[in-house]
């Protein structure tokens, strides 16, 4: 049986935006203690910057000024077709902060999900994305 195989085709900027701009569900990985970590954060984005609320605890204790990547993806087994859209940038806490970013991160609307009241205002201000889109093609007789 031979191997499945996978058409792969970058997603143009504008694209990526589009994409994130539709969704709202998306996962930030920084680095903690040495260590990667993965948080899922309900999103918005406004003015190109990603915003998601938070409380207290490790994302508002580690996030300000670290590097970050966010990513969002999605597969639709009907049609084969899923998609990977990653933005790499600088977190900022954007709660009081008075700059251009906090105040174009405060002019969003994320809206979480997960309980507890999330205060804080974090914003990742970008400097690059990308995004892939692929089609699944199953193996002959797989």
């Amino acid at each position: 049986m031979s191997p499945p195989t996978a058409d792969l085709e970058e997603i143009p900027e504008a694209e990526c935006w589009q994409l994130l701009e539709q969704h709202q569900l998306g996962r930030v990985a920084l680095v903690v203690n040495q260590q990667p970590r993965i948080f899922p954060v309900n999103y918005d984005v406004h003015n190109r910057i990603v915003v998601f609320r938070t409380a207290k605890g490790t994302k508002l204790s580690s996030l300000p000024g670290s590097s970050v990547a966010f990513e969002i993806d999605d597969l639709q087994p009907t049609t084969g077709v899923g998609w990977s859209v990653v933005v790499l940038g600088l977190a900022l806490d954007a709660t009081v902060a008075r700059d251009e970013v906090a105040w174009m991160a405060r002019a969003a609307s994320p809206r979480p999900l997960a309980p507890g009241l999330k205060v804080h205002w974090l914003a990742i201000n970008p400097t690059q994305i990308s995004g892939r889109r692929f089609r699944f093609v199953p193996a002959e007789g797989a």
